[in-house]
């Protein structure tokens, strides 16, 4: 087949059937591959699919074919246009003719090229053909084939004629108005043809470089340039003088095509408004060495008219996005395509070498996110919406996500306020509700007084307002290390604070809250409460028993308190070195408070010495609220 003209093109009501045309005509029947018997010879068209031979004739001098939308034809009816200006109806002869329009001829009245036919795919019996130029007939001639009788069919001549002295180079049907042709005229012009009434002249007509190929889909009428020109063209039929886009092209175009499943056109407005039109265009790109892709164009929402085109050859502005897309076909050049007329993004392929296949354009996704959460998008092969829900580790992310997840759980509405603290799934949140929970039974139990808050926190315990108090001084041993004193400060305030904080007062309350805070897998804090409550031996028998080896290396920075350090400037200078590295704040804490408990280097301390706790202070700020309260 190589040297010849190639086409590819389906059949508008045999869904399963397409044609291969050029030096032969070939028609295919389309099958699922497990229905094919194993003896016979097939082309596999996609893993799913494949093409076998039904019946093929000779195409020697025929220029054009299109296939007949006829319902009632049991067997694809072809148009075909020869060199010398006639159509011939012919088909492959598989059932009977009921109709009698196989082997029917259409001859102009003075001899020359037939470019273009083109069946009406609303009245079945017209048939529109584009013809070269003749000073004394037309070159768009409509035919009534099913006027007449018999071979005087011929006698009667077309139904219609346009273009009087012009040629049409490619001639198709409009599908907004009935009987109205779309023409490609080689004087570089696009015309609508009216074949009603006054069918001579335009109805409406532009020059343009991107004239030739025009085709048409509701209002959208789509041109390619000739020659070396390189782009295609969308109009409005309503105003064809003004584009609505012009999209530049790597290398000319061959082919173009609507596809007939993706075309959605809504009209929103009068003939002078622009509709929003969101539509898959097919354009076969011709390359100089190697066009082995077809490139598909979707054009969106084109509602906006470029500016006016300043005269034959002038370009239009672009008044609407297209999304571009290749569809890598094979190393071998594509000689043309064809849009499935009823699956959706179906396109089939023809190579130069006589190769057919298919391939899947999909066209662009939108998604959409759900109030819930949830993705959603249309599945544009199926006609289907798919949902979609992110992965359990998306929703921390979003405090959305925990926000929806609690309010499912009845957060904040449990009669317990402790039972929220549960499904906060937040330390910090957590602890805020256990801080409430245990401030509402304080008040209840009476040890709290009200002071006009539901829930008093610690700065209305220790000072109500317009009152004070005073805590007491003692001076106290630290228990593992007897020669050490310390002064601790009492008072009923005090202990209020520290039981709204859940410490309680003193090492028989505070023991098993240590316990606690170990058996939940937090060792550092558990181990800073033992020292803030000057248990130095128990924080260091908490570290010891750590799974982490760093804190059971850590541990050994605690010995030297708890046996009485010999070096004790050395070792106090190494913990006020070491603990701003910790990533701990419990530990870094931790380590401040026992460096600042000791004495002043090389001398006694005062009798009312006060250690320097602003480093524990610093420390604590990233730790739990309550505890930063404490400390």
């Amino acid at each position: 087949m190589a040297g010849s003209k190639l086409d590819v093109l389906w059949s508008p009501i045999h869904h399963d059937k397409f044609i291969v045309w050029g030096q032969d005509l070939t028609l295919y029947e389309v099958s699922n591959l497990q229905d094919i018997p194993k003896n016979a010879a097939y082309t596999q068209l996609c893993p799913t699919r494949g093409a076998t031979v039904v019946a093929s004739q000779s195409a020697s001098g025929v220029r054009c074919v299109d296939i007949s939308a006829v319902v009632e034809h049991p067997d694809p009816l072809l148009a075909l246009g020869h060199g010398s200006g006639r159509v011939l109806l012919t088909s492959f002869k598989q059932a009977y003719d009921s109709l009698g329009l196989v082997g029917k001829e259409f001859v102009p009245r003075y001899p020359r090229q037939c470019n273009s036919v083109s069946w009406n795919k609303t009245e079945g019996h017209l048939l529109v053909v584009g013809m070269d130029k003749h000073r004394s007939d037309s070159a768009v001639l409509l035919w009534d084939v099913q006027a007449g009788a018999g071979d005087d069919f011929t006698e009667s001549g077309p139904l219609s004629a346009a273009g009087a002295g012009e040629a049409a180079g490619c001639v198709s049907w409009c599908g907004f108005a009935p009987r109205t042709v779309l023409a490609s005229m080689t004087s570089k012009h696009i015309k609508i043809f009216d074949m009603r009434e006054n069918p001579g002249k335009a109805s409406s007509s532009v020059s343009t470089r991107q004239w030739a190929g025009a085709t048409c889909a509701g209002w959208l009428v789509a041109a390619r340039g000739e020659g070396g020109e390189a782009a295609l063209c969308v109009r409005d039929a309503r105003m064809l003088t003004r584009a609505l886009a012009v999209l530049p092209l790597q290398r000319p175009a061959r082919k173009i095509h609507w596809s007939p499943t993706s075309t959605r056109t809504t009209r929103v407005g009068s003939p002078s408004t622009y509709d929003r039109h969101d539509s898959l265009h097919c354009v076969n790109v011709r390359r100089s060495f190697n066009s082995s892709f077809v490139t598909t164009v979707l054009l969106q929402a084109a509602a906006t008219p470029a500016l006016e085109e300043g005269g034959a050859g002038s370009g239009g502005g672009a008044g609407g996005a297209a999304v571009e897309r290749d569809v890598t076909v094979s190393g071998v050049p594509v000689a043309s395509f064809a849009c499935h007329p009823a699956h959706r993004a179906r396109l089939l392929t023809l190579t130069t070498t006589g190769c057919v296949a298919e391939y899947m354009v999909l066209e662009r996704v939108c998604v959409s996110w759900g109030a819930s959460g949830a993705l959603a998008w249309g599945g544009t092969s199926l006609r289907v919406l798919r949902p979609a829900r992110l992965p359990p580790s998306t929703p921390d992310l979003d405090i959305s996500y925990k926000a929806r997840a609690r309010a499912l759980n009845d957060y904040g509405l449990k009669p317990d306020l402790w039972q929220n603290a549960e499904l906060a799934e937040d330390e910090s949140l957590s602890s805020l509700w256990h801080f409430l929970a245990l401030s509402k039974s304080l008040v209840e139990d009476g040890c709290i007084r009200n002071s006009g808050w539901k829930h008093p926190g610690v700065r209305s315990v220790l000072r109500s307002p317009g009152e004070g108090y005073r805590s007491e001084a003692v001076s106290a041993l630290l228990p593992d290390l007897p020669s050490r004193k310390v002064t601790v400060y009492r008072s009923a305030e005090r202990t209020r604070a520290l039981q709204l904080c859940g410490w309680g007062w003193g090492w028989e309350n505070a023991a098993a809250g240590v316990e606690r805070a170990e058996a939940e897998g937090t060792p550092c804090r558990a181990a800073a409460l033992a020292a803030f409550h000057l248990r130095v031996r128990a924080a260091l028998d908490v570290l010891a028993r750590a799974r982490a080896p760093a804190l059971r290396v850590a541990a050994l920075a605690l010995a030297p308190a708890a046996a009485g350090a010999p070096e004790e400037r050395l070792w106090r200078d190494a913990l006020s070195a070491a603990a701003p590295a910790l990533p701990d704040p419990y530990l870094r804490a931790l380590l401040h408070f026992v460096a600042a408990a000791a004495p002043p280097p090389q001398q006694p301390p005062a009798p009312h010495h006060q250690p320097d706790y602003s480093d524990v202070l610093v420390s604590s700020y990233e730790s739990s609220l309550r505890d930063h309260i404490t400390v």
